[in-house]
């Protein structure tokens, strides 16, 4: 397979979970329940600075099936 990037995309690999919530058994703890629906984004530091994109900012992230929007950092 052969990746096509335009100029200005980033690659997007969204095939990890963050472990907050396993099974029942975390359900109650108040902590959990407060970031476990928080997504990252993480992007690498050359990628942030080419993008010009800062911790805090809000971005758009876009795929094919639709869109979402995410503070970075």
């Amino acid at each position: 397979m052969k990746w096509i990037q335009e100029k200005n995309e980033c690659i997007l690999l969204p095939n990890f979970r963050l472990p907050t919530h396993i099974h029942s058994r975390s359900a109650n703890a108040k902590w959990l329940t407060e970031i476990a629906h928080r997504n990252p984004i993480w992007i690498h530091t050359k990628d942030a600075r080419r993008i010009g994109v800062d911790n805090g900012d809000l971005l758009k992230v876009k795929t094919e099936i639709g869109w979402l929007l995410i503070k970075f950092g």
